[in-house]
């Protein structure tokens, strides 16, 4: 028996327009189930892509469900890079996939089912070019022929290089900017005190001499 692993990029086949009207706006699917990022509020979207900020993300995946009968499918976190014009994937516990977690692994879907399934993405700081990671699902092997084919579907997260990285910095220097102040305010203090006392003793002076 042979098999043959059917890899399919949400990314790639949603700018090439390889999508089915039955299926959600921007997905990535198979003949039997499929995989969307969630919405953004009425926004259809293509991966998980927010601001590297160093901020802790919560979004979502969904998982749906295109036949009558009950389908269960596996999710997972992939290492992802993007060299030369392709997407490479790998261990999850490398760059950004190190950082996103998944709120389950396994979801078991009725007819025509859809499940919204948690992501959470640590996002890194300071990256000078996008971060990848990816989420990876796969059903059981479909006979296609005399070929057994395990199709597996992938959406992207990226955490990308952050336009708003005065904000964080400045978060992180309040603190101390406050001692700043306390140790300037403390000084000035302590100097007018003794400017006070030094023109009290010029002035005691002069009345003890006439004394």
């Amino acid at each position: 028996m042979i098999t043959r692993i059917r890899l399919l990029i949400v990314a790639v086949l949603a700018s090439a327009g390889v999508l089915l009207a039955s299926a959600p706006a921007q997905a990535v699917q198979t003949t039997t189930w499929g995989l969307v990022a969630a919405p953004a509020g009425q926004h259809q979207r293509t991966s998980l892509s927010h601001a590297a900020d160093g901020s802790t993300v919560r979004d979502a995946v969904i998982v749906y469900n295109r036949t009558g009968r009950p389908i269960s499918v596996h999710l997972y976190v992939l290492g992802t890079n993007y060299v030369d014009g392709a997407y490479q994937f790998g261990r999850p516990d490398t760059g950004l996939a190190a950082g996103t977690s998944l709120g389950t692994h396994t979801v078991h879907l009725g007819p025509y089912q859809q499940v919204r399934v948690p992501v959470t993405v640590r996002m890194p700081r300071g990256v000078k070019s996008t971060a990848l990671a990816g989420i990876g699902a796969e059903a059981s092997a479909v006979n296609d022929g005399d070929l057994s084919v395990i199709q597996q579907l992938v959406v992207l997260v990226k955490a990308n290089p952050s336009s708003h990285l005065v904000a964080p910095l400045a978060q992180d220097l309040f603190p101390w900017a406050l001692v700043a102040i306390g140790i300037l305010v403390v000084a000035g203090v302590l100097v007018e005190r003794e400017r006070r006392r030094s023109r009290h003793s010029r002035e005691r002076v002069p009345a003890l001499m006439a004394a």
